[in-house]
């Protein structure tokens, strides 16, 4: 077997051209090393900033949303406005229950309870009231159906306690008018 000598091929060229080759190695690594942890900071950087735009993005879509709800809730308040009086009206109310107890026949007497809620941001403000009926059954409840059915008030009837026989009955009526402020 022959042996292999390193040292014919080990010239000074070699030594050089190798050394050169280490050295270059040497010089790279750490290069690159320190490049790679500075390409991830900055990926990190794009990264967090393209999470800001994504935010950013979703919030002024969310407020174009609040902007085209806000003109459609503004237009449903007008609306609002227009069916429920406002509290100031509601002197006027018992005038408007004594002109339909008499366009049904029944004798009227009314009265607020004292129970009353400001209207706020989220619902109408309401009034509590009661009213006492005299008057045939059919009257009573000609002058019930027309209350609820009022195109100037807005009324949620809570009770009705009817009494009598005949062609007399007495109907208490107790109720809630709405309004706002």
């Amino acid at each position: 077997m022959t042996e292999f000598n390193f040292s014919k091929y080990l010239t000074p060229k070699t030594i050089i051209n190798l050394s050169i080759i280490v050295g270059f190695f040497v010089f790279i690594v750490p290069l690159l090393v320190s490049l790679g942890g500075e390409v991830e900071d900055r990926a990190e950087s794009l990264r967090q900033e393209r999470g800001r735009i994504a935010s950013r993005s979703e919030s002024i879509s969310r407020l174009a949303d609040l902007r085209k709800t806000a003109d459609e809730a503004k237009s449903a308040y007008v609306v609002l406005q227009n069916i429920l009086p406002q509290r100031e009206e509601l002197f006027s109310f018992s005038d408007y229950l004594e002109s339909i107890s008499k366009s049904n026949g029944v004798n009227t007497q009314f009265s607020f309870t004292g129970e009353e809620t400001s209207s706020g941001p989220d619902a109408p403000g309401q009034s509590a009231f009661r009213v006492v009926n005299n008057g045939s059954f059919q009257n009573i409840l000609s002058f019930i159906k027309d209350i609820e059915n009022s195109n100037k008030f807005l009324v949620k009837l809570s009770g009705v306690d009817l009494t009598g026989s005949g062609k007399e009955y007495r109907a208490t009526i107790s109720s809630l008018v709405f309004f706002y402020d």
